[in-house]
């Protein structure tokens, strides 16, 4: 696989060492990151090692998607807060005007009504 992508993105061998490197960069910190004891981790290494290199691109995408949802998770339930607030203080502002609105055109009826009644 890598040679076949090598050959078409025409990368040095320094630059495919330097994308292997970074990816297993990445790898090492993502899992780093898990909640796993000692042993977990060395069963976890040692069925990586029987990966193919695409499959461990896979494994590393899915592993660094995890991480950034679990990352990103406060920031929603945040954004989601901030939204709902402001929903909710628009719908209060709206039904204040609303009510302004219906007692001016009230008293504007009640005038014109008073109107008639003086002819």
């Amino acid at each position: 696989m890598i040679k076949k992508h090598h050959s078409k993105l025409r990368l040095s061998e320094e630059e495919v060492k330097q994308a292997l490197e970074f990816q297993g960069a990445k790898l090492s910190f993502f899992i780093s990151r898990l909640n796993l004891t000692e042993a977990e981790k060395e069963k976890l290494f040692n069925f990586l090692a029987t990966l193919s290199l695409e499959q461990l691109l896979i494994f590393t995408e899915n592993l660094e998607n995890i991480f950034v949802n679990e990352q990103t998770q406060d920031v929603d339930q945040d954004f989601i807060k901030k939204i709902n607030d402001l929903k909710t203080a628009y719908e209060k502002e709206s039904h204040e005007l609303s009510e302004k609105v219906i007692s001016q055109l009230d008293e504007i009826e009640q005038r014109i009504n008073q109107g008639k009644g003086d002819k």
